[in-house]
């Protein structure tokens, strides 16, 4: 789950209607709301969850691992 995390490397975990989503600084969405439940950035990679399955995606929101 995500309620509004803190700011880590830039980005922050934000629940929105849709799900959950990353905003950048300046408050825009910088991967659009999608996720069941999103974690806090570590190393440039974070920990998400989308239609049951999980993974991690990038700072670009593209799915890695």
């Amino acid at each position: 789950m995500c309620n509004a995390r803190s700011f880590n490397q830039g980005l922050a975990a934000v629940r929105a209607s849709k799900g959950c989503g990353y905003i950048n600084q300046t408050g825009q969405w910088a991967i659009a709301p999608q996720f069941s439940a999103a974690g806090s950035f570590s190393e440039g990679l974070v920990a998400v969850k989308r239609n049951g399955k999980s993974g991690f995606i990038n700072q670009a929101g593209k799915l890695v691992i």
